[in-house]
């Protein structure tokens, strides 16, 4: 398992960091705020085979 930091480098310290569960159960049974945060995030992170 590799591990890496991402520093960036504003001077906006504004934002918004959501987390969302990617654990058993299918797009149904997201929970209509949490489909919205990922349609409304400029950055997702997570597992590749969760994410495909």
């Amino acid at each position: 398992m590799s591990m890496g930091m991402l520093q960036l480098q504003s001077d906006d310290k504004s934002g918004k960091l959501y987390i969302v569960g990617t654990g058993p159960g299918g797009a149904a049974w997201m929970t209509g705020r949490a489909a919205e945060a990922i349609r409304e995030a400029e950055y997702i992170i997570g597992n590749a085979f969760y994410l495909e």
